[in-house]
Formats: structure tokens, sequence, C-alpha cells
């Protein structure tokens, strides 16, 4: 059974130290470069904030607010709004906290084998491209023992 844990000081201090200086800032206004400079001052408060969060089950109402900001797509006319996408900007804490509860999600998902090995998305050292050399790789498997290849 998967239970959160605390997490600790040290883990706190690594995370934010390993902020992006250029991180956009979310509605809390704090950027990547002033967490980066203040993580020294933070980082204990901010585990005891995370922990207490664990604990009591309960995700800050405040890291749920994020800006919303329009990024083109790379292509088409900058003027017509289709070629633009939306994206959520959450604050850096709320990011780091979230990565942080990700990282012992993905643990107990990998040593329990919870994840098939099939499932290819979000999962370290996969991609799209070993995806598809897995299918390649079986289909030129099958065709060499006189199978019927078929992809579905």
């Amino acid at each position: 059974m998967f239970s959160l844990q605390n997490v600790t000081y040290e883990q706190v201090f690594n995370a934010l130290a390993l902020t992006d200086k250029a991180a956009a800032a979310g509605c809390d206004e704090l950027s990547g470069q002033v967490v980066r400079e203040l993580v020294s001052s933070i980082y204990i408060n901010i585990c005891d904030i995370f922990n207490l969060s664990i604990n009591q089950g309960c995700f800050p109402s405040m890291w749920k607010k994020a800006n919303i900001t329009a990024i083109w797509k790379g292509k088409g006319s900058k003027v017509d709004p289709n070629n633009f996408r939306p994206i959520s900007i959450l604050p850096i804490i709320a990011r780091t906290f979230e990565k942080m509860i990700t990282t012992q999600l993905y643990h107990h998902c990998d040593i329990n084998n919870i994840i098939p090995p099939q499932q290819f998305g979000f999962r370290s050292k996969s991609s799209c491209e070993t995806a598809l050399l897995k299918a390649t790789d079986t289909w030129i498997s099958q065709i060499d023992a006189g199978m019927c290849t078929v992809p579905s």
C-alpha cells in the first residue's frame, strides 16, 4: 500500500537549490531567481509546510492558483489566436512539492512493478523512440518466425 512519507530538510534544500533561475513566477510572484537566492533561509519552513500538507492530506489553496499565459505553437501567424496554446504557471514552491510527491509515487510504482513494461510514456529511460524500436523489433521477430504481422 502506498502512503506519502515526510520529506527531509536536505531533500527540500536540494530541490529548491535546483530551481531554474529563469523559472517563471506564479501568482505568489516568487521567481526562480528569488527562490535560489533565499533557499538557505526558507528551506526549513518550506519543509515544515510540505510535511504538514502530507500529514493533513491537504494541498494549500494558494498553490492551486495559476497564472495563465498563451504560448505560440511555433507555426502560423502570431496574430492568429488559434496558433497559441494556454499554459498554467503555478507557484515554484507548489511545483517543487509536486515533484517531490511524484518522486515518491514513481519510486513506489517502480519497485512494485505497477507500471507494465508496455507503458513507455512518463517513464525514465523510455520515450516514443523506445516504443517504436520495441514495436519494430517485435514485428521483425514475428516476420522472421513466419508469422503474420498486423499492427493494431
